[in-house]
């Protein structure tokens, strides 16, 4: 499942414990639903690093559902203004940040973010290509005709992949007559280099066969981060055999999500029909085979 508009480590134990309850009232195993954050606000990348602390920051136990997170490039760039172009290098530092965050917190390498351009062909293939290298283990795909090409592009290519063995095998032949430090095609070969060139091989051979490196954004539940909140404090309010958490006993939601919880008799009574819808569309979503 992917949340949208996540800003704080507070939103995600919202969202996790709306979900654990779920799990509960479906029979589901705790915590084997994932959740996937999309980061794609100025607050969501400014905070990362606190957010991906969510887990130790919890208040309560359980199963975690967060593996990695994912970058929403077209909210983020009209939030802080940015107008980014074909080739998206107004978005690089974000980018950057996302992975290094992620990998830092012993995550798995962040998913990017869908690409817009649908008739852009060229530059959705340099976009892929960027994006593998950048270190994001995918793209999310809104559109059918992204997916098959995602899949193709992000896939290691087959030169990378003989490079790759090329360096194993030359490092291993070294190691043999106690070198730790070569030279293949022009480049100086020593550890961290092979480290990643096994990587490489390993990733290949666990994805051989299969369709790899390729996350499409299918319809489910996914809603606000704002709205789980909402969802949350209803589900609070129900009968005592629901977990006793809080969701607000961690932190409260920041200003203008804190508002909606003072609003207006009409704007509440809006806000119950939407929880309704969110509720019953949380309960179909667990309930699938």
């Amino acid at each position: 499942m992917s949340c949208r508009k996540i800003e704080s480590a507070a939103d995600l134990h919202a969202v996790d414990w709306v979900m654990a309850n779920l799990e509960r009232e479906q029979s589901i195993a705790g915590g084997s639903i994932d959740l996937m954050p999309i980061i794609e606000t100025a607050a969501g990348v400014q905070r990362v690093d606190r957010i991906l602390q969510a887990r130790s920051l919890r208040p309560y136990k359980g199963a975690w559902r967060v593996k990695r997170i994912a970058f929403g490039a077209g909210d983020y760039a009209n939030d802080v203004g940015l107008s980014p172009t074909l080739e998206e290098a107004e978005l690089e530092d974000a980018r950057a940040r996302l992975v290094l965050s992620s990998r830092a917190a012993g995550m798995e390498n962040p998913i990017d973010s869908p690409w817009f351009h649908f008739k852009e062909a060229d530059a959705f293939r340099r976009a892929l290509e960027r994006s593998r290298r950048c270190g994001f283990q995918g793209r999310l795909c809104v559109h059918p005709t992204r997916s098959r090409r995602s899949t193709r592009r992000i896939c290691r290519a087959v030169e990378e992949l003989a490079r790759a063995e090329r360096i194993v095998a030359a490092f291993e032949a070294a190691e043999a007559k106690g070198e730790a430090a070569i030279q293949v095609d022009g480049q100086m070969i020593d550890y961290p280099i092979v480290h990643r060139a096994r990587a490489v091989l390993e990733d290949d051979a666990q994805g051989e066969g299969e369709v790899t490196g390729d996350v499409i954004l299918a319809p489910g539940l996914w809603m606000p981060a704002s709205t789980l909140w909402l969802l949350a404090a209803r589900l609070q309010r129900a009968p005592a055999t629901r977990r006793t958490f809080s969701p607000t006993a961690a932190a409260r939601p920041s200003t203008p999500t804190s508002s909606a919880w003072r609003a207006s008799p009409a704007r509440r009574s809006a806000r119950a029909r939407r929880i309704s819808s969110a509720t019953a569309s949380a309960a179909c979503w667990c309930s699938r085979p």
